[in-house]
């Protein structure tokens, strides 16, 4: 009886140790199935960058076009989509084809568009989740306007 006391007394601390022992580790390291959960507990940036696709209204209102219209749908392939189209020059051309997108899913939409931009801009992270959506800075890297629908004419009829 008192062996096997021992033992799940053994096996028990083993567990916690093992548990615990990330504790203990570098700042940093990470080692499956062991972790320190670093993305809980690694300092973060206070800004944070990001380049995105913005629709801006006549008004001068902007808001973020979704990953629908930027690629599949998803926020990560979207992302990396704009990303790579900024690094690699091709900015212009994504700008044309979100604004074709834009057009086709939602002309109403596309006739409210003044422009569509191409940027990559910096937000306080605190500024923006109380509220203050307006970037610290702003670089465009394309400017494009959405394809307007053509109202037809007819001459009156006597």
């Amino acid at each position: 009886m008192f062996r096997r006391r021992l033992l799940h007394l053994s096996g028990g601390l083993l567990l916690v140790g093992v548990v615990l022992s990330p504790a203990g580790w570098p700042r940093g390291r990470d080692d499956y199935p062991l972790s320190p959960y670093p993305m809980f507990t690694i300092r973060r940036e206070r800004q944070v960058t990001v380049s995105h696709v913005l629709a801006v209204s006549a008004a001068g209102v902007t808001k973020p076009l979704g990953p629908d219209l930027v690629g599949n749908g998803a926020v990560i392939h979207a992302a990396s989509t704009v990303r790579r189209a900024v690094e690699t020059g091709q900015a212009d051309g994504l700008c044309g084809v979100v604004a074709a997108r834009l057009f086709a899913s939602d002309p109403a939409s596309a006739q409210l568009t003044h422009e569509i931009l191409v940027a990559t801009s910096t937000f306080d992270l605190e500024r923006y989740f109380d509220g203050a959506r307006t970037p610290l800075h702003r670089q465009i890297h394309a400017r494009c306007s959405p394809p307007r629908a053509h109202a037809s004419h007819h001459a009156p009829q006597d």
